[in-house]
């Protein structure tokens, strides 16, 4: 009985955690600006249409070799660093919202 007791609370938890977790999607109005390999942070930030007014704007990464989002960055004018450790060989979505 302690032993059906333990694995029911085991699997409610992992339940409740899968269901917390969402599955990340870029929006539907996002901008694709770029589509490639990426060797460097700045090779994007160069690209970002931000003018030094724009407050908090998204960069949506997505990762074509693995199929998914692997990283979204708050950037504005003044800060366009995307700070993402990019995996050569991989090929990138870079979405601007």
């Amino acid at each position: 009985m302690q032993f059906r007791r333990a694995w029911l609370v085991i699997c409610l938890l992992f339940g409740s955690l899968s269901a917390c977790q969402q599955n990340l999607a870029v929006p539907d109005d996002a901008t694709l600006i770029y589509y490639g390999h990426v060797t460097t942070s700045t090779q994007i930030s160069g690209m970002l249409p931000l003018d030094s007014e724009d407050l908090n704007r998204q960069v949506y990464v997505y990762d074509d070799n693995l199929g998914k989002i692997v990283a979204v960055r708050t950037v504005d004018g003044q800060h366009r660093d995307v700070n993402f450790q990019w995996v050569q060989g991989h090929r990138y979505r870079i979405y601007f919202y």
